[in-house]
């Protein structure tokens, strides 16, 4: 287990949203004990209408609140939420109410921790919750998501302790944003963490960012989550490398706001608060140190070109072994969802992949390089699939090989459609696809019958093999 899992002591917190504005009564939740959730009424508070211990054998101990003072989520929050399909989001605005619960943590595993709260928020929504919401990654769930997750017991990934908000320029638009990439057709200008900090890091923030780093190369994102969590890197610190093509360096947002270039991110300036200064870091290039650096006043932070550019053609992303450990964990005890999901919508014929790990040429068993096999089927434990890399490292593989291979090496898995990714990390995408299914199946038919390419159809880029 990654060092940063588990040693997180850190109080959960949400809320459930519901309809109607009128305080709902304790005596509402009597349907908890179906659940094997005994309820404990607690003393009388004046900063609450009613409070009451939730005790459950297996998820532990949890204080459920009815506040008078409730503060809904904004509506902009609610937009911008990637975890929501379009009819998720109408959903949440409908709220007029909320209940506060608070969770302690219970075994030091904040992934682990942290899955408690959601499934605490499951249960009291029940029925009639609209959504729910856990406060210190700002993230929402709707109760379909909820029950996504809570149908496995693999621990969160990184994604569910975080959430990155993409903010663009409305005036900008060229088209409604879509899939993967929530900007794409819009000027983005700023991009930021919200989780980290309420962990005891620090969250992050991309001065005009290619909105492609929501789509095909999220992978960088991840591994500056990763490099965040496992402290290699911080605000003042050196660099640190996050792919092959890339290393980075962190700024205090502070520090950084009176350093920037006169002219640019303007927009940024104009909507950036103590909110996100403190406790934030803007990425920036990699600040030299060296004595000419700082005759020649090279020194003065500049936010990251890597990130203002799209993702090259070929990303090699750079992940930690415990880092690559705990996505392989979440892969491979979430691989149900993708056979189930790969069966599902064959008859679209999206294509699915696997990522596994190899060792690479005369390296240690945690040498692996990770390739992507475009998957054909599942027989048993072992993934029929065609490799659509080709190694650097692996000779003994090489680019469009097919067979029979182990899904103990799984590392990753996807499933690439036109509203994005079907991943671990997510299942907005799957959901989308399942309420539209129809009318994805007839516009590929009509593209077809008219011999045109598939308008609706999914991009095809393979991703890139990762270290």
């Amino acid at each position: 287990m990654a060092w940063w899992v588990g040693q997180r002591e850190v109080e959960q917190a949400g809320s459930v949203l519901f309809r109607g504005a009128i305080p709902p009564r304790i005596e509402n939740f009597s349907f908890l004990e179906k659940r094997e959730i005994e309820i404990r009424p607690r003393a009388a508070r004046d900063d609450c209408h009613w409070s009451a211990d939730l005790l459950h054998p297996r998820f532990g101990k949890a204080t459920l609140l009815c506040r008078p003072d409730v503060r809904l989520p904004p509506h902009c929050v609610i937009d911008i939420d990637p975890r929501l399909t379009p009819e998720e989001r109408t959903n949440a605005k409908l709220a007029g109410g909320m209940l506060s619960i608070l969770v302690p943590a219970r075994s030091g595993n904040v992934l682990r921790d942290r899955k408690d709260l959601l499934w605490y928020l499951r249960a009291v929504m029940a029925d009639d919750g609209l959504a729910g919401m856990d406060l210190l990654s700002q993230s929402i769930w709707s109760a379909e998501g909820l029950d996504d997750e809570l149908a496995h017991d693999a621990d969160l990934d990184i994604d569910a302790v975080h959430t990155l908000h993409l903010l663009y320029d409305d005036a900008s638009a060229k088209g409604e944003p879509s899939g993967d990439a929530p900007g794409e057709g819009h000027t983005t200008y700023w991009l930021h963490s919200h989780g980290f900090k309420e962990l005891g890091f620090w969250d992050y923030d991309i001065l005009s960012p290619s909105a492609e780093y929501h789509g095909l190369g999220f992978d960088a994102l991840r591994a500056l989550a990763f490099a965040i969590v496992e402290e290699k890197l911080k605000p003042g610190d050196g660099p640190c490398s996050i792919a092959r093509q890339a290393a980075v360096s962190a700024v205090a947002a502070r520090d950084c706001l009176a350093q920037l270039e006169a002219g640019r991110y303007e927009k940024y300036l104009k909507s950036v608060d103590d909110l996100h200064l403190d406790g934030h870091g803007v990425i920036c290039d990699p600040i030299s140190r060296g004595f000419l650096a700082r005759v020649l006043a090279w020194t003065k932070p500049r936010p990251s070109t890597f990130f203002q550019g799209p993702p090259p053609k070929e990303l090699l992303v750079w992940f930690s072994n415990s880092a690559t450990e705990l996505m392989a964990k979440r892969a491979r005890e979430t691989v149900g969802i993708l056979r189930t999901a790969f069966e599902q919508l064959r008859e679209l014929e999206y294509p699915a992949l696997v990522k596994l790990g190899y060792v690479v040429d005369g390296g240690g068993p945690d040498d692996r390089e990770h390739l992507w096999f475009e998957v054909h089927g599942f027989q048993g434990e072992s993934v029929d699939a065609t490799l659509v890399n080709q190694p650097y490292a692996v000779s003994s593989l090489s680019e469009g090989c097919r067979g029979l291979y182990p899904l103990e090496l799984l590392t990753d898995w996807t499933i690439m459609t036109p509203a994005g990714h079907i991943n671990p990390r997510q299942t907005r995408t799957l959901r989308f696809v399942r309420e539209h299914f129809a009318e994805l199946r007839d516009a590929i038919r009509e593209d077809r019958s008219q011999g045109r390419p598939e308008q609706n159809g999914p991009s095809r880029t393979a991703p890139q093999p990762e270290r």
